[in-house]
């Protein structure tokens, strides 16, 4: 059976002892998609604990809280599954403060606080770079302005510059309904999101 690991919910990248900076993501797709595939695959989801803890799907859980700290754990199931899937959902954070206070809390009641914002690795590139032997599925979420030629473009530069067999685009502001499923050579458009995940999922059962 072959290895897929699934990664879902949000990086908190910390910004002293009790604040992070995170993004609203539940989880619940990486969630789903465990639970349409664990007869078929041996399944890691590697999730937030808010993911983990909607996770129902009787797989190995693994838990990420920084965007580094899941950076480190993705590669690490990489080098041991150098032949697997990869369903890569998680919203990972694009930035990290330079100088975390991991030990103490700011102390409110300021009247200004200034935090100084530095780029995360980005860990979609890196996959292939691990191992070439991978198949890799990863989503992409375009400013709510973008039109549909436009997320085709972006999908489509996405799915060449990383490897991805698959790219699953959106817009935000309109995740639910006009999602693309895109290759390197063409794309599928569905008017419904619940749609382009059952298509999804059937692709990667074919694999």
């Amino acid at each position: 059976m072959r290895a897929l690991l699934i990664t879902a919910g949000a990086t908190h990248n910390p910004i002293d002892s009790m604040r992070s900076i995170t993004a609203n993501a539940s989880g619940k797709t990486g969630a789903w998609f465990a639970q349409q595939l664990y007869l078929d695959f041996e399944i890691t989801v590697m999730g937030s604990q808010l993911a983990i803890a909607n996770n129902t799907a009787p797989v190995k859980e693994i838990t990420f809280t920084s965007t580094r700290d899941l950076e480190q754990k993705m590669k690490d199931w990489v080098l041991k599954n150098p032949n697997g899937i990869v369903i890569h959902s998680a919203a990972v954070g694009d930035y990290e403060v330079s100088d975390p206070d991991y030990e103490h809390k700011i102390s409110s009641g300021q009247s200004e606080l200034s935090i100084t914002l530095v780029p995360t690795p980005k860990i979609l590139p890196q996959l292939k770079k691990w191992s070439t032997k991978l198949t890799i599925v990863s989503f992409k979420a375009a400013p709510p302005s973008t039109k549909p030629s436009e997320l085709v473009n972006i999908a489509t530069r996405q799915c060449i510059a990383s490897g991805s067999e698959i790219v699953l685009a959106n817009v935000i502001g309109h995740t639910h309904n006009d999602v693309m499923l895109v290759t390197t050579s063409e794309h599928e458009h569905y008017l419904k999101r619940k749609d382009a995940l059952k298509s999804l999922v059937q692709h990667i059962k074919g694999w």
